[in-house]
């Protein structure tokens, strides 16, 4: 998982590929491109184990300030039965 800043209207999935240079199946299409904060222009992305791998290499000597990651991305689940 990444986070990263996107200046405008929101990014598509292919709007995110475009700029990083991933390819559509390195990017979790189902997750997609997840708002955090719209403000701020925050956004996610959920990325699979082989890009996490090229991608740190690639952006660690581009220095590029406006990605950062990776993250992880555990489970939630609840912490016990719901209450009445």
């Amino acid at each position: 998982m990444y986070t990263f800043t996107w200046d405008g209207e929101p990014p598509t999935v292919a709007d995110v590929c475009e700029r990083y240079g991933l390819s559509p199946d390195e990017i979790d299409a189902e997750f997609g491109v997840i708002a955090i904060d719209p403000q701020d222009n925050l956004y996610t992305i959920l990325v699979n184990r082989d890009a996490v791998q090229r991608l740190d290499q690639t952006w660690e000597t581009a220095a590029d300030d406006d990605i950062t990651g990776p993250f992880s991305n555990p489970p939630i689940s609840p912490f016990g039965p719901p209450e009445p």
